[in-house]
């Protein structure tokens, strides 16, 4: 492995049991992510991009394959090191907030440097900083339903890079959002992304987005093909 290499995936197969039968849904799929690529994953409704996204950031484990991330076996990290792993150098966006409700947008964002012990003070400091480059310095103290569905997202984001990760997961991040909102999230996301030189791997249905990135996958009967 050279280190311009951020993720290594290699035979991953996900197959779930549906009572007599099973889905089959990736069916060997090996995939290389440079550090500072920006890649985007296609694919037809229940393709399995969502699953995909989840097994290369470590939120699902495969039924067979490995993945290498940052030169070590995620799938073999025993305890706790795992979740260590995820909550210090990966960073995560998705369809849906997943913003406390009971907590600012300052508190939310500050969430995550909690959870990984990182001293109170400067994780609250690089908050306010993060949330003021997502043009949201105005909005600290509002809770998520005082926000509208673009500024939730923009907190989530912020969110996401508080930590400082080395690398950026979105899972279909303008889901829920009209066509404007969601162009400028995209456009917020990709900024940032190589503003800092961060990898970054997004799921999006939406192919004028995709063509925005470094690379476009398309996953089609369990396999990635190049776009």
């Amino acid at each position: 492995m050279t280190s311009s290499i951020h993720l290594r995936a290699r035979g991953l197969r996900q197959t779930y049991d549906l009572g007599e039968t099973q889905l089959r849904v990736l069916q060997g799929v090996d995939l290389d992510v440079a550090k500072g690529e920006v890649v985007f994953l296609r694919g037809a409704s229940g393709a399995g991009k969502s699953t995909l996204l989840y097994i290369l950031a470590g939120l699902e484990h495969p039924r067979e394959g490995t993945l290498e991330f940052e030169g070590e076996q995620l799938f073999a990290q025993k305890g706790n090191r795992q979740a260590i792993l995820r909550n210090r150098r990966m960073g995560f966006v998705f369809q849906s907030y997943f913003l406390l409700p009971e907590l600012t947008a300052l508190e939310n964002v500050i969430l995550p440097a909690m959870l990984g012990g990182l001293p109170n003070k400067g994780s609250e400091a690089k908050a306010r900083e993060l949330l003021d480059r997502v043009g949201l310095s105005g909005r600290l103290d509002h809770l998520p339903s005082q926000l509208s569905g673009g500024e939730q997202q923009r907190v989530a984001i912020a969110r996401a890079l508080v930590n400082d990760p080395g690398i950026l997961f979105a899972d279909e991040p303008t889901g829920n959002l009209d066509a404007t909102t969601g162009a400028g999230i995209i456009e917020l996301l990709l900024g940032l992304a190589r503003q800092d030189g961060r990898t970054f791997v997004a799921v999006t249905h939406d192919p004028a987005l995709s063509a925005l990135g470094d690379r476009q996958l398309y996953l089609k009967d369990g396999h990635l093909e190049q776009v």
